[in-house]
């Protein structure tokens, strides 16, 4: 049986992002069930309407998608003449040797996520007179043309400044864009639009954009810096990932709902002191209250940390696999550590926990492997939580510790003896599974 996560707030959206994009890979495989290639081009035809879809290469096929591509108005197969009108969900996944496509003016939908992971996708062309999507001023990318949304990009998109949106997943994969200027008609950034975009070193939001939705920046570990505009009041779950190069956090002044007090390289919620989101060069302001999920996870560069007495919580996830984190001092006004907050921070030799803390949630220290304490146990109160190394072979539990909690020996394979103390009032769902 697997642990079970203690927060939902990253967990579901994600989990729904997951069974989204496995769908999306299954989708081209089952759209292909019929699907005829025709000079190097899959297509979908329908017979009823004498319309063609472009359409993924079936895993069987000797040739993928790669080089230049230009779809074809009209196709000929067995007799009848089909007029290409669409772009199938997911075609073009994960077609690293794509260089370039050329779209016709009869195409007039494109699917989700058509040219995801397209490394090496330079350019994009949609040809004169398409009535819905349209590639002004060579941009290198394509734009719907009646609401000004680009849909999809590539490495070297150039974003129009009459471009009003970047749609959800616009370069979700292009591992080749190292450098994007977003201009100031841009007013919402959608849900994993740059997410796995590795190679990108910078991004400065402007003061035109509102909202930047869940996983915008996810997976973008070649950042270095992120600037954010003065009007953006909303900034979804794990936005931004806190990758090893990212050094440089800044909110514009003047922004109503966020702010960088202090130079801080962190981005905090103005309105209940919260730090949502940092990097391995934050400062905490000692006017922060709590740190939330994920709000340092996967800083590898993030060697210490110190967590002022201003801080009362520390959220689920909140340091997790910070693998080169090593020490941390927590300010004694901390009652609540979190779910999985250091979680496989590998390297974390020392850590002092005060006597404020009353709630350990499950899992916090999990994989950190080279963390001795208290013999290996973690205690909060008279609240025995965990044992931190699972290669123990016997334990004994301090006296007067009243509970024992879930979980607490979970997977501790190699113990052989425990002795339990008589104040002992409680024993937790799980805490001795696999203790085999």
């Amino acid at each position: 049986m697997e642990k079970q996560q203690s927060s939902s707030a990253f967990f579901y959206p994600f989990m729904k992002q997951l069974l989204l994009s496995i769908l999306m890979m299954l989708l081209p495989l089952l759209a292909n069930a019929e699907a005829v290639e025709i000079n190097g081009i899959y297509y979908n035809l329908s017979t009823e309407t004498n319309t063609a879809e472009v359409t993924y290469a079936p895993d069987d096929a000797d040739y993928y998608y790669s080089g230049d591509i230009v779809i074809p108005e009209t196709v000929n197969y067995e007799g009848k003449s089909y007029s290409v009108t669409s772009i199938g969900n997911g075609t073009f996944w994960n077609c690293y040797e794509l260089t370039s496509i050329t779209i016709p003016n009869s195409v007039t939908s494109i699917g989700y996520r058509a040219f995801y992971g397209c490394s090496s996708l330079t350019r994009i062309k949609v040809e004169d007179g398409n009535p819905i999507y349209d590639s002004r001023n060579d941009c290198n990318a394509v734009i719907r043309t009646a609401d000004n949304k680009l849909i999809a990009g590539c490495s070297n998109t150039v974003i129009p400044n009459s471009v009003t949106s970047i749609g959800s997943s616009a370069f979700f994969g292009c591992s080749g864009l190292t450098f994007i200027t977003i201009p100031n008609s841009v007013t919402s950034i959608g849900n994993t639009a740059f997410r796995g975009c590795s190679s990108l070193t910078s991004i400065s939001i402007p003061n035109s954009v509102t909202s930047i939705e869940d996983g915008t920046f996810l997976g973008c570990l070649g950042l270095t810096s992120v600037t954010i505009g003065n009007s953006v009041t909303s900034i979804g779950t794990s936005a931004f990932s806190a990758g090893p190069s990212l050094t440089r956090i800044k909110v514009e002044d003047g922004n109503p709902i966020y702010d960088s007090r202090n130079n801080c390289n962190a981005i905090i919620r103005t309105a209940d002191n919260e730090l949502i989101f940092g990097c391995s060069n934050t400062i905490i302001p000692n006017s922060v209250t709590s740190i939330g999920s994920y709000a340092f996870a996967g800083c590898s560069n993030l060697t210490s940390i110190s967590i002022p007495n201003s801080v009362t919580s520390i959220a689920d996830h909140a340091f997790k696999e910070c693998t080169g984190l090593t020490s941390v001092t927590i300010g004694n006004s901390v009652t609540s550590i979190g779910g999985y907050a250091f979680a496989w921070c590998s390297s974390l030799t020392s850590i002092s926990i005060p006597n404020s803390v009353t709630y350990i949630g499950a899992y916090a220290f999990e994989g950190c492997t080279s963390l001795p304490i208290i013999e290996n146990c973690l205690y909060a109160d008279t609240y025995l939580v965990e044992v931190v190394d699972k290669t123990i072979a016997t334990c004994t539990i301090k006296e007067g510790t009243r509970f024992i909690g879930d979980d607490a020996f979970y997977g501790c394979s190699s113990l052989t003896s425990i002795t339990i103390p008589n104040s002992v009032t409680s024993i937790g769902g799980r805490a001795f599974r696999y203790c085999i």
